[in-house]
């Protein structure tokens, strides 16, 4: 039986290691690129789940080191495998540091998108490869309509999102302008414990562990009032195989429907470790405090801020949903409770392992 083979670009990130369970359970074989992977043991977090589902399916997970930026190594690596389907997740993800590196956000999130088209079409793999781009809510930007769906026109405000709004743009083009099967994912924000501490929800809900366990006593945020709409991780990538598995091309949006505040995520993720908290002041002399011991839990740092903040952001999949049949399955909540636990786990493990290792 001949595997379909897929390429998953990012695959190091928590998108990368759930798409790469989702592919080897239905029998691909799975290549994945890792950027400045230097020594040939270094395997990050988040790989590690999806070789393990490689050694439980019997199937191929093979890694490649190199950059999306070179197209050099591209073209070497699309002449040998000739893939029938693949996943761009690969990106400079975070807003806020888009205002800062913003030639090499644009470098890697608009143009890594083009170098990765471009490939396809200079080998004229155009009717055989599929090709998935991984777009973003941050696209919309300051929307005026309540909800954002696929007919939302794209405002972006950060250079993250300018990038992004290029790469769906090119994406769009090469379907219509050459026939290549190109999915756009306009995913909103989705978390899971596969998430980087660099993101907020995961710094919440890490920071929430360790003061759960007496290492940590406050944690500093930014504009606790902006709101998105959060799913999880592994929901959405099912939806985006599912994009994959389509007879004809479509752009499509994935989200819950519902949006919080980074308030309402700090609130729940203390609540599950049974902290109780309550607010005072204002802006950036707010203050989360516990209500059963009065020790403050939560300052406001305004240098967290964002140069230009996106305020609110509330998606529509109703596409998705009657098209593909996808419904997010995980709740806000069960979401939240699974981030945190995942945390306290992990601190528990590294304790453990560090004092075995440290034995006098």
């Amino acid at each position: 039986m001949n595997r379909r083979k897929a390429l998953v670009t990012g695959v190091g990130g928590q998108d990368g290691s759930y798409l790469c369970e989702i592919l080897l359970q239905n029998g691909y074989t799975v290549h994945g690129i890792l950027r400045n992977r230097t020594t040939s043991d270094y395997i990050p977090v988040a790989v590690s789940h999806a070789l393990a589902t490689a050694e439980k399916y019997s199937n191929k997970l093979i890694l490649h080191s190199g950059d999306i930026m070179d197209p050099y190594f591209l073209l070497s690596l699309f002449r040998e495998h000739s893939y029938d389907e693949v996943y761009h997740l690969a990106a400079q993800s975070h807003v806020g540091t888009s205002f800062k590196l913003q030639l090499y956000t644009c470098d890697v999130n608009a143009l890594g998108t083009l170098r990765l088209i471009q490939t396809i079409l200079t080998l004229g793999l155009e009717k055989k490869t599929k090709f998935y781009n991984a777009c973003s809510s941050e696209t919309f930007g300051q929307t005026v309509k309540d909800y954002q769906d696929e007919s939302t026109p794209l405002c972006p405000v950060s250079p993250y999102a300018a990038a992004k709004a290029f790469s769906y743009w090119i994406t769009s083009s090469a379907r219509i302008t050459h026939g290549l099967f190109a999915v756009n994912g306009i995913l909103f924000n989705h978390e899971s414990p596969r998430r980087g501490l660099g993101f907020v929800t995961r710094k919440i809900t890490f920071a929430v562990a360790q003061i759960h366990l007496g290492l940590k006593s406050c944690i500093m945020l930014g504009n606790l009032n902006a709101r998105r709409d959060w799913g999880h991780a592994l929901d959405y990538m099912r939806g985006v195989y599912s994009m994959m598995k389509q007879d004809a091309p479509e752009d499509y949006v994935l989200a819950t429907g519902e949006t919080r505040s980074v308030r309402d995520f700090v609130v729940t993720a203390f609540q599950i470790v049974g902290i109780q908290l309550n607010w005072s002041g204002s802006e950036v002399e707010e203050i989360g405090v516990d209500a059963c011991t009065g020790q403050v839990r939560v300052r406001v740092d305004p240098d967290l801020y964002r140069p230009a903040e996106v305020s609110y952001l509330r998606g529509s999949a109703e596409k998705a949903a009657t098209r593909l049949g996808w419904q997010p399955e995980v709740s806000f909540k069960d979401l939240v409770k699974e981030m945190v636990e995942a945390d306290i786990a992990l601190i528990h493990e590294k304790s453990t392992r560090f004092w075995t290792e440290n034995k006098l």
